[in-house]
């Protein structure tokens, strides 16, 4: 066990370029081996909310650093610091591609509840004094965000399904206008990186957008929802034991995703796959991995879905929300303005249109109580 009073390691060692763990965690931590029979027991952290544990006082559950197949329990429960969570993550940003922080699943929503918490007491902090209402902005994508920890960090587990699922249809009965919820991303999410969740940002936007701005039937807004969510999984799931290749869809996570679709009740959809794959493609073409252009129709194999057309946008302005905390921030309007560059080749002009027009007006629109599920379910 490392002694709390130890100094943080500044300089790991690495061979031709690649990370070794020290001789000193071998000393001071339990280690044991990763395998494909003990591969799904474990879950990466995101990096962004694993410096909330920097706040906090103790915690009930062992960290642990993934180095190759070696996992070294580098935070025991009573041996906890916050030096030594500093030290991970410098030693992570150091390393992307060599190392991975993980928790046991059975540990991780011990782990949420700490993450909830904080991400309520940061909320607080910067909502204190706003005028706008931001307080159901922040309900939807705290839900969206609590689930989205799940699948984006490679659970496939059907019963995650049915929480998007729910997380994706919950937000719909009480969905703010699109200008607050663009006004709470940018004045609280976008000014806070540690409650900063890239999924559950796109999810919450492309909800708006179909349900908004597009008024879409409640079925296809789910799947936004959950498109949002899920858009990045191949860049997470199936990659615990190497890093993720840039611009390259996994077809293994996606075929291991389509196995738990054929599963009674997963909730999830082909659309949804889909968007996976199409996201990443241009309206004016020239995207990947397809190099797909316009809008698919029904009779036609060719173009892109328009749930992809959606999460397309949703994801871009998430994105330049996150550029924000390393540059000068970026206000509304120039975001708007960076993306309304984009229409016509990156984005379908109706749909930012739409986006643009809807978030200007700060409506909202209420679900019917009596709406089917194939109905258009407004009513102003």
């Amino acid at each position: 066990m490392r002694d709390s009073g130890a100094k943080p390691i500044k300089d790991a060692p690495s061979v031709a370029g690649s990370f070794k763990a020290p001789p000193e965690w071998r000393e001071r931590c339990d280690v044991s081996k990763l395998n494909l029979a003990n591969k799904l027991d474990y879950l990466p952290l995101h990096m962004d909310l694993i410096k909330s544990l920097v706040e906090a006082k103790n915690i009930e559950f062992p960290i642990y650093f993934l180095v190759g197949f070696d996992l070294y329990e580098f935070i025991k429960p009573n041996d906890f610091s916050a030096d030594l969570v500093k030290e991970m993550i410098s030693i992570h940003k150091k390393w992307p591609s060599h190392t991975r922080i993980v928790l046991r699943r059975q540990d991780f929503s011990r782990y949420g509840k700490i993450m909830a918490a904080f991400r309520e007491s940061c909320y607080e902090e910067a909502a204190s004094g706003a005028a706008m209402p931001l307080r159901p902005a922040f309900n939807c994508y705290a839900e969206l965000s609590n689930v989205s920890q799940y699948i984006v960090r490679g659970s496939l587990h059907p019963n995650i399904y049915s929480r998007a699922a729910a997380a994706s249809t919950a937000p719909l009965a009480r969905m703010p206008s699109t200008k607050d919820i663009l006004q709470f991303v940018v004045s609280v999410i976008g000014k806070n990186p540690v409650i900063y969740d890239h999924a559950a940002v796109t999810s919450l936007l492309s909800l708006a957008i179909g349900w908004n701005s597009l008024r879409l039937p409640k079925r296809e807004v789910k799947l936004c929802g959950q498109a949002g969510l899920t858009h990045d999984i191949e860049r997470h799931c199936a990659y615990l034991l190497k890093p993720a290749v840039p611009k390259k869809i996994s077809e293994s996570s996606i075929k291991e995703l389509e196995f738990f679709l054929e599963k009674e009740g997963s909730g999830f959809h082909e659309s949804v796959i889909q968007t996976m794959r199409q996201y990443r493609e241009k309206f004016g073409g020239g995207g990947f991995p397809e190099g797909r252009s316009g809008a698919q129709e029904k009779s036609s194999a060719t173009g892109i879905n328009r749930v992809a057309r959606i999460v397309s946008i949703a994801c871009a302005f998430s994105e330049y929300l996150l550029k924000r905390q390393d540059k000068h921030p970026l206000t509304l309007p120039a975001i708007m303005d960076l993306m309304r560059a984009r229409v016509g080749t990156d984005f379908d002009p109706d749909i930012f249109d739409a986006f643009a027009a809807d978030a200007a007006s700060g409506k909202v629109y209420k679900m019917k109580s009596a709406a089917g599920r194939d109905e258009v379910p407004y009513e102003d």
